[in-house]
């Protein structure tokens, strides 16, 4: 299970957690991130509220792949929630070309940039997102909840605005003119 929040920040923002978190958890690799969104051939994912993305990661000279599901959201507290199932692909290019000739269609495109912070029970990603612009993501791991992740963005004191929507759907957003939520 997904439990995070978002939120969109300058980059100024970006640039003060980046200090701050450098001094209190482990930072991980930069890495650039691609990730092609599916349409199922025989029912609307977006009316169910599902995706299937499947993400390339770029760091350094390594890349990494994976294909995830993900399930309805719930929202509580402005947090949200969501059942996400994802499996390592050593093939990429070939599962995609696999999964057009079965039917599925990419539809959309994100890439960003991004930092990530493992702080021990959450982590924290700090994204530069394509079209979209700066962002903030904070994720529980283990037992983190709702609660706790509210507590994070208090504790670390987060000026920005909580996004509600996926990259995808800000993303879909922009295409059809309609930037507003």
């Amino acid at each position: 299970m997904e439990v995070e929040i978002k939120l969109k920040v300058y980059e100024s923002e970006l640039k003060r957690l980046k200090e701050s978190l450098s001094k209190q958890c482990v930072q991980l690799e930069e890495a650039e991130l691609v990730d092609y969104y599916l349409s199922h051939p025989c029912y609307d994912m977006a009316e169910r509220d599902e995706a299937l993305r499947l993400r390339v990661k770029r760091a350094n000279t390594k890349e990494e792949a994976e294909l995830t599901y993900k399930g309805k959201r719930i929202e509580e507290k402005g947090v949200k929630s969501r059942e996400e199932i994802s499996v390592s692909v050593s093939d990429w290019a070939n599962l995609l070309n696999i999964l057009k000739a079965v039917g599925f269609i990419d539809f959309a495109k994100v890439r960003k940039v991004r930092i990530d912070f493992d702080c021990y029970s959450y982590k924290i990603s700090l994204d530069r997102v394509d079209d979209l612009g700066t962002y903030v993501e904070i994720e529980g791991k283990n037992d983190c909840n709702a609660d706790c992740i509210l507590a994070v963005l208090k504790k670390l004191n987060i000026q920005g605005e909580v996004e509600k929507r996926t990259y995808l759907e800000l993303i879909l957003s922009t295409r059809s003119g309609n930037g507003q939520k």
